[in-house]
């Protein structure tokens, strides 16, 4: 094995590491959260959300450092982005959490589902798309006479949540990782789960808050992880395939 294919094996190995790491960390952030959310214990329920976002966002953006500027599917670098944009909404929604810091929250998750919208693909018949959603959303939230300026602000990202997940799947064909498709899904199941908490009282909202968490935390794993294996596998055949033959063999 020569020198550039022992730095190859080696780079793998890291990959590997830092994946493997990454999903044990995620499991234990799962189950940490729930139990702090169990037991009310405030700010470590926040950290812990937190830190299971952002550390999505630092693997993605060390996958991308190391491969994404070599890696033919530049289109998967969109999912970094909006890794980082999602980390930074949670900065409002989840790691300060206050009524004051809802609508700049929500704001930037319509950012951030904007990116996806990238990633999926722009197109006119998208926006109709996503522009009827709204509406069709804004209609039905009214009628319970619950339509404040914020709650319209969270339709608007629940509507633009729930077409990316629709495209994502339209899209399968065009190059839409099935990793990514299954994380934006399970976001929007997220997303619903807090509409539903909001608008709602008793056991449907003790429930509802707990499906929050359940959902979020394996939709940015599988929107991470979309990312990872759009990219590594691209940067290992594409740069040095000798090296990654002698990593195989």
């Amino acid at each position: 094995m020569t020198a550039e294919q022992k730095g190859m094996a080696g780079t793998m190995n890291a990959c590997r590491g830092i994946v493997s790491a990454y999903l044990a960390v995620e499991v234990v952030l799962f189950a940490l959260i729930h139990v702090c959310e169990i037991f009310e214990l405030g700010l470590l329920t926040n950290v812990s959300m937190y830190a299971s976002v952002v550390l999505g966002a630092i693997v993605a953006l060390w996958f991308y450092a190391r491969f994404g500027k070599s890696a033919g599917n530049k289109r998967a670098n969109i999912i970094v982005a909006g890794l980082v944009a999602t980390a930074v909404s949670d900065i409002f929604l989840t790691l300060i959490d206050t009524e004051w810091t809802l609508l700049p929250g929500f704001v930037a998750f319509c950012v951030t589902e904007v990116v996806y919208w990238g990633y999926v693909g722009f197109s006119l018949r998208s926006l109709v798309a996503r522009i009827g959603a709204m509406i069709a959303l804004f209609a039905l939230i009214w009628s319970m006479g619950e339509l404040t300026f914020s709650h319209a602000v969270g339709l608007i990202d629940i509507a633009l949540v729930l077409c990316n997940a629709a495209q994502a799947w339209l899209n399968r064909k065009t190059g839409v990782s099935l990793l990514f498709a299954i994380g934006i899904t399970l976001f929007f199941c997220c997303d619903a789960s807090i509409a539903v908490r909001i608008l709602s009282a008793g056991v449907v909202h003790d429930v509802s808050a707990l499906l929050v968490w359940a959902f979020y935390v394996p939709a940015q794993v599988f929107i991470t992880m979309s990312y990872v294996h759009s990219v590594r596998p691209l940067s290992c055949q594409g740069a040095m395939p000798n090296a990654c033959a002698g990593t195989a063999a």
